[in-house]
């Protein structure tokens, strides 16, 4: 998992919790996420660990900063198209 490229997964150790380890999985859709969970347990180690909690979260990415930059450049285009032309903006 750690060689992989395209995804990332991290193994985080807990001191006052409820467990010893934690491991954290980032992917792009939910079959790769299963297919992580698989992956950890075919480990030989899995026979030591067990589940006591599990948390998924989605986090959708917005384009506020691609839409903020086209506006820019937009009113940047028309700004020089109104100079040239005399006709304010």
């Amino acid at each position: 998992m750690e060689q992989d490229t395209a995804a990332q997964s991290a193994l985080f150790s807990l001191l006052g919790h409820k467990g010893d380890l934690l491991l954290v999985h980032f992917r792009n859709s939910f079959d790769q996420l299963k297919a992580a969970e698989l992956q950890i347990a075919r480990l030989r180690l899995s026979d030591f660990l067990e589940q006591t909690t599990s948390y998924l979260s989605v986090v959708e990415l917005g384009l506020y900063d691609s839409s903020l930059k086209l506006y820019r450049s937009l009113r940047s285009r028309e700004f020089s198209r109104s100079r040239r032309s005399g006709t304010p903006p």
